[in-house]
């Protein structure tokens, strides 16, 4: 998911998240290292992401956050690679040419330990994204639609509009609970959860 946080929607010109979809072959577990020849001019960004229990029956939408253990199963720490493929600025870019591209999403991690979601407070939990040990920003999962259990339920009722669905396994990435940060060849990232730890 993309532009969950106000400051994106604005630098869009949006009023709500948009989304795309990454397969197998752009995703990894516990990966400890990527071939920087695969991207363009990448960023790299911290988020919560949610398994999805059972497949989702959506004749019972619109879900709401009271059903939140009905749909997920638990947490993952992330980190998404968007990939910019663009000599404009975002603004000027523009909405529509950022969601033709995936939304610039690129590749995606994620760490191999499943959290419990009732064991974290995702209205307030501190984010920092280090690279090559420097804070390049921190922020907080109540930047991501105030909780990103918000963003998940946001998916799942808009594609239940759409006569879609999300499966037993998937993830939801709900969006970036920092500013992008751009990474370079060699450079080391890390993002800190708080009390999930990192990736």
């Amino acid at each position: 998911m993309d532009a969950t946080s106000l400051t994106a929607q604005k630098v869009l010109n949006m009023n709500e998240p948009f989304y795309g979809n990454l397969y197998i072959r752009y995703s990894l577990k516990n990966a400890n290292l990527l071939n920087s020849k695969n991207f363009f001019e990448p960023y790299a960004e911290p988020e919560i992401s949610f398994r999805i229990k059972e497949d989702i029956d959506i004749s019972k939408a619109p879900y709401s956050i009271d059903d939140i253990d009905l749909l997920l199963d638990g947490l993952v720490c992330s980190i998404e690679i968007n990939d910019f493929r663009f000599a404009k600025p975002l603004p000027e870019i523009g909405a529509r040419n950022v969601i033709s591209t995936n939304g610039a999403s690129e590749f995606w991690l994620r760490n191999e330990k499943i959290y419990n979601i009732n064991d974290v407070n995702l209205n307030d939990l501190e984010v920092t994204l280090y690279i090559d040990n420097k804070i390049m920003d921190s922020g907080n999962t109540k930047n991501v639609l105030n909780n990103p259990l918000n963003a998940a339920l946001w998916l799942i009722n808009n594609l239940a509009k759409k006569g879609e669905t999300l499966l037993k396994g998937q993830f939801i990435s709900s969006g970036s609970c920092t500013k992008p940060s751009k990474i370079y060849s060699k450079n080391h990232i890390k993002a800190d959860l708080n009390q999930l730890g990192g990736y």
